[in-house]
């Protein structure tokens, strides 16, 4: 199958896009400059670890979750593929680079897709376990945790049912139609029950939870950063509702959003002096979105090889 020859070219400036928007969105001088007064960098080091094990964590998962219409790649090129599409996350529609990234290693689109959604189902499953355990120790979310997961128990219900799902199905078809890719939207349906099996929900949730764990471990260490040591319930509850509504609103990856609520959250319900919020939250969020976007761009330019990794995987192919 013959790859498209821009596409290459399309994924370079994307990466180098999302670069430049990592710098100028997160990397702000008086903010650098009043965390270097008073941060302690004894920490720094385990933050950083703990970023890549749970970026790791993430492209882990997405390599079980692929497996099932993975054919001929070796797992060391999913994971590449991953973490190289990190690097253009930050650019709007920029999480389609990992199905670019795919298709250039054989793995068509219609297959891609169904993985790359699911990967932001399993964080939204934990988002929504983590917001009920938030819940059990501040009344004040209880609220928007059971209107949530009403929400859920509705769409499941309607899905429970014939013609709803009959509805849903002859509106993607429509859509389809009108996009003229009728045959991708089929094949994109009959990927669906392959990512729903036992053992693939086990492993998806157990990888997750250890990557939540981890980010919750990494704004642990930065609130400590500055002297400040909170309970878990609230380092959960400072993460887990900020993160989501940063994620459900259409802003690119909630920024401001979810700057606003963990500060609010901090300085509300946990008593932290709000300077102290301001910069804890800063040095989480620069290390915990830069330094993967960094990271995969390091991966893209001078690991990502799309042409010679399609000829490798034909060459595994025909042996």
């Amino acid at each position: 199958m013959k790859k498209p020859h821009y596409l290459k070219y399309v994924l370079h400036v994307a990466v180098v896009i999302s670069l430049v928007v990592a710098a100028v969105k997160y990397v702000d001088g008086d903010d650098i400059l009043r965390v270097a007064q008073t941060f302690s960098f004894v920490f720094a080091g385990a933050m950083g670890l703990l970023v890549v094990t749970y970026f790791l964590l993430k492209a882990l998962r997405f390599t079980f979750v692929i497996a099932p219409f993975n054919r001929h790649l070796p797992a060391r090129v999913i994971l590449k593929a991953y973490v190289s599409g990190q690097a253009a996350t930050l650019v709007p529609g920029g999480i389609a680079a990992r199905a670019g990234l795919l298709h250039q290693v054989g793995i068509p689109v219609a297959e891609s897709s169904v993985p790359i959604a699911m990967h932001s189902f399993w964080d939204f499953t934990m988002f929504l376990l983590g917001g009920t355990l938030a819940a059990l120790w501040f009344e004040a979310v209880r609220l928007p945790v059971f209107i949530l997961w009403g929400v859920v128990a509705v769409i499941t219900l309607l899905m429970l049912f014939p013609r709803p799902r009959a509805w849903l199905a002859k509106q993607g078809e429509s859509a389809a139609a009108c996009l003229k890719i009728t045959p991708h939207w089929q094949r994109f349906l009959a990927t669906i029950p392959h990512v729903f099996t036992g053992k693939l929900i086990l492993v998806c949730l157990i990888l997750t939870f250890l990557a939540f764990t981890m980010e919750i471990m990494v704004l642990n260490l930065s609130l400590q950063g500055f002297g400040v040591a909170l309970s878990y319930p609230h380092l959960i509850l400072t993460f887990i509702f900020p993160t989501l509504v940063g994620k459900l609103i259409p802003v690119m990856d909630g920024v401001g959003v979810i700057e606003v609520g963990m500060v609010g959250l901090l300085t509300g319900i946990a008593q932290v002096d709000g300077e102290v919020a301001v910069l804890a939250v800063a040095v989480f969020r620069i290390i915990t979105i830069v330094f993967p976007v960094v990271l995969g761009a390091l991966v893209y330019f001078f690991s990502w090889r799309g042409e010679v990794e399609t000829a490798a995987a034909n060459r595994l192919k025909e042996n």
